[in-house]
């Protein structure tokens, strides 16, 4: 079943993946280009604006390593998030699945690990200030 929001048509009878936060499905813009569609659906609106608030903040980050969201839309109690389509599906399947050597899996975290950095330094540009208790080693 074809599903039209916004400029996108999601096809909700193709499931990528179900996870706490909600289910993912394939869809296309309109030119045609494939993207990655999460329908989040929350009875609380608090919870829907808090959510919608986290990604907006994640929707500017540019970086090989981060997945890039597109659009993020509400309709009603949905909240849709229009993401860039990976190729090779749910990473945690392909790291699993795939016969990669210790080399390539190697590489796929230290990708991993760069991503997460590049996020950090947008939560912390200054970095981390000296905690008091730094002088004990470990805060």
């Amino acid at each position: 079943m074809e599903l039209e929001v916004g400029k996108y048509t999601v096809n909700t009878g193709d499931v990528l993946g179900k996870g706490a936060y909600g289910v993912v499905y394939p869809a296309r813009d309109t030119s045609g280009k494939k993207h990655t569609c999460k329908h989040m659906d929350s009875t609380d609106q608090d919870i829907l604006q808090h959510v919608k608030k986290d990604l907006q903040k994640l929707q500017h980050p540019n970086h090989e390593n981060i997945i890039k969201i597109f659009d993020i839309t509400q309709v009603g109690d949905v909240v849709w998030v229009f993401m860039e389509f990976c190729e090779n599906g749910d990473l945690e399947k392909y790291f699993y699945k795939e016969r990669l050597s210790l080399f390539e899996k190697r590489r796929i975290m230290l990708d991993i690990a760069e991503g997460v950095s590049y996020l950090h330094s947008l939560c912390h540009p200054q970095g981390h200030q000296a905690s008091e208790y730094s002088h004990l080693g470990g805060v």
